[in-house]
């Protein structure tokens, strides 16, 4: 068998023909034990040559491959908005994300394109994140209470005034937003660590907010790190409802100023 698999290569052929000249003569009076040493000295000069052999391909296989091109994108190259985790074509060997699948549509039908934009924000050392920190109807300054809520998007705004505008012409807005490269922000829909679909049964409450998760272990791997980063891309976390306990605590400590109150009052 041996002999058979050493006919496949020019190394190997050469190595059989040693093989038969030394093994296949004749045993005369030579030592049989010095032959089996010698088989087992032969037969590791073949197995180190066949591992020599093996990386050689190996190295010449990864020559070939090109390095992926390195984009990091936070922000949708063609709507401008947030990216979906789980929404990402491969291009170069490079994951690209959006933020929906029509924005991925559009990507392939001219990744050039959309590449350049992407390139011109790396060089840039900018993650293309721009978040919203004006009304889009008076330009002053949003106040963090004040939104109008579509579709999974969130626009703010400084008054109750301009909401009514804002609920009445919301697509508008919103792409005035991303034609200024304006990210405009989201609740949170998938895992912040698999990017899957979120299971509103599996969450953790960081700093006041409400973090959902695809399933138990990714809710382990969640940092505060990881949140800040998240928000930072103008995703949006719930409210964590305040616990009963906390409640109690609270109204227990109304009553008592109350009561002081009350008290200092009295005259004895």
């Amino acid at each position: 068998m041996l002999r058979d698999f050493l006919n496949f290569t020019k190394l190997g052929r050469h190595w059989k023909k040693l093989w038969d000249a030394r093994f296949l003569t004749p045993l005369k009076k030579e030592d049989f034990t010095m032959r089996k040493i010698q088989f087992l000295l032969f037969a590791m000069i073949i197995a180190f040559s066949l591992s020599l052999f093996s990386a050689d391909i190996a190295l010449a296989k990864q020559a070939d491959v090109k390095p992926a091109e390195e984009v990091t994108n936070k922000v949708c190259p063609v709507g401008g908005e947030a990216v979906d985790p789980s929404v990402f074509v491969m291009h170069n060997g490079q994951k690209v994300y959006f933020c929906c699948a029509d924005c991925k549509e559009a990507f392939e039908a001219n990744p050039d394109k959309y590449m350049e934009k992407l390139k011109a924000s790396t060089e840039e050392g900018n993650t293309g994140v721009k978040l919203q920190t004006t009304c889009p109807i008076s330009g002053h300054e949003i106040d963090k209470n004040s939104y109008v809520d579509k579709d999974g998007q969130r626009i703010y705004t400084c008054c109750a005034d301009c909401n009514k505008d804002v609920e009445a012409n919301f697509d508008k807005y919103a792409k005035e937003m991303a034609d200024k490269g304006i990210t405009v922000a989201h609740l949170q829909s998938v895992c912040p660590i698999m990017g899957n679909p979120i299971d509103k049964e599996v969450y953790k409450d960081i700093n006041g907010k409400r973090v959902y998760f695809c399933c138990a272990s990714c809710e382990s791997k969640m940092t505060e790190e990881r949140m800040t980063e998240l928000e930072a891309e103008g995703i949006i976390f719930a409210e964590a409802p305040q616990k009963e306990g906390m409640k109690h605590d609270e109204a227990h400590k109304m009553d008592d100023t109350k009561s002081k109150s009350d008290h200092s009052g009295h005259n004895h």
